[in-house]
């Protein structure tokens, strides 16, 4: 399947993950990024969808989840300019080289 064609619409993605047990599921515009709650472990977390999404979406290829600490720092590292009117934001893009997890 050529990249960038593929289409999931958050609400189903939304709805999959709160079926997994995963609570307070919200996304970011269609972006692709979640963001959820769960008392159980990263690695738990992360086995879950990455099956979730290797059975219902035939284009998965890899996952990246980032805690919550980890984003606030990230976010917190932010340029200046992030915050003007000059620049225009949707996304902060997190390697997926750091130390988060990825499968």
């Amino acid at each position: 399947m050529e990249e960038g064609r593929t289409k999931v619409p958050m609400s189903d993605l939304k709805e999959a993950l709160s079926n997994e047990g995963f609570e307070d599921v919200s996304s970011y515009i269609n972006s692709g990024n979640l963001f959820f709650r769960s008392t159980q472990s990263l690695e738990h977390c992360s086995s879950v969808i990455a099956h979730l999404l290797a059975r219902d979406y035939a284009f998965f290829y890899s996952l990246c989840i980032d805690e919550q600490e980890d984003y606030l720092a990230e976010k917190a590292e932010l340029p200046d300019w992030w915050q003007g009117d000059l620049a225009r934001q949707d996304v902060l893009f997190i390697s997926i080289m750091r130390t988060s997890q990825v499968f």
